[in-house]
């Protein structure tokens, strides 16, 4: 056992003699092919067109613009279904018209070539216009930039706030002033409003629950209806009881639910009342009285005339004339 040998592993040596002699083949091949010369530019080639471009003056040079590139792409021409869609600086936010613009151009399929090639129809006004086809990014067709050049030129580093937690606490206060929610119209015109500014709150990330306004609900209802609202929840065991035993209003949607149903109740028994205004006067209607004369004695010979035309009209005529009758 002690005399036997393990050979040792040879491939790798093979290997590199085989690598060495595909080395020693590929410069044979490329030898074989033959590269074009180096082109060789003479100095005095250099120095006469230098000369050429020294000697034109620059009043006589014309004036020269970069070769018409167009056509090899098809576009897509923008057609928004909105015919007053523009921007002139004043009738929107640039934020607003991008938006639009961008919305116009997905609908018919247009590319961000096409968005940033068209914009300019788009533009109100000769000045806009030019200083819109100045931007590097229109003329580097490239649409992010020109954008974000738009925002940077015409619109406002600070996003504009719309609401703020005191316009809904001006909203309550305006509607409890006037004496609160007492019909169906005035419910969906607060209602609107209040979830506007609500969902726009959370939206920008003021708050983070709309249930927190839910208190508030209550105090914008005229004091009959709130009455009745808040028997209607407790008749059907709505109202929450928090761990002290206080009372905890339902959730926003069943408040609204409830608030709706009364008010299209009361809306209903008004119309009802009305139409019922409307038709008992018909129906007890008396005739009104004749006023009358104001001098008596025309009254008088006026009837007087009247009869006298209708005996006239009216008395029969006799068949038998005086010439038909027979004397003795």
């Amino acid at each position: 056992m002690a005399d036997l040998e393990i050979p040792a592993f040879k491939n790798y040596r093979e290997q590199k003699e085989q690598s060495s002699e595909n080395s020693e083949l590929a410069p044979s091949i490329l030898r074989g092919i033959k590269t074009p010369p180096p082109s060789v530019v003479s100095s005095y080639d250099k120095k006469e067109s230098t000369k050429t471009q020294a000697s034109t003056h620059f009043l006589e040079k014309e004036p020269v613009m970069p070769a018409y590139q167009g056509g090899k792409i098809k576009s897509v021409k923008i057609k928004p279904m909105d015919k007053n869609l523009f921007f002139d600086g004043t009738n929107m936010t640039i934020k607003t018209f991008i938006r639009r613009y961008e919305d116009a151009v997905d609908t018919d399929g247009a590319s961000e070539r096409d968005l940033d090639k068209q914009i300019v129809p788009f533009i109100i006004g000769a000045d806009l216009k030019e200083e819109v086809e100045e931007m590097s990014g229109y003329e580097d067709r490239n649409w992010e930039v020109l954008k974000r050049q738009l925002l940077n030129r015409f619109g406002s580093s600070l996003a504009l706030v719309k609401y703020t937690r005191q316009d809904l606490k001006d909203l309550i206060k305006a509607q409890s002033d006037n004496g609160g929610i007492k019909t169906l119209e005035d419910f969906k015109m607060f209602r609107s409003k209040y979830e506007n500014i609500t969902h726009y709150l959370r939206r920008m990330g003021y708050v983070t629950n709309l249930e927190d306004f839910r208190e508030n609900l209550l105090e914008t209802l005229s004091p009959e209806l709130e009455v009745t609202i808040t028997r209607e929840l407790i008749r059907d065991n709505k109202m929450l009881v928090s761990k002290d035993g206080g009372d905890i209003l339902p959730d926003t949607a069943t408040l609204f639910t409830y608030i709706h149903r009364e008010v299209q109740t009361a809306s209903v028994m008004e119309r009802r009342k009305n139409i019922k205004k409307g038709i008992n006067p018909a129906k007890t209607a008396q005739p009104a009285p004749t006023k009358p004369p104001a001098n008596p004695e025309k009254a008088m010979e006026e009837i007087t005339k009247t009869l006298a035309n209708w005996n006239v009209q009216k008395k029969p005529t006799t068949f038998y004339q005086s010439s038909h009758v027979l004397t003795p």
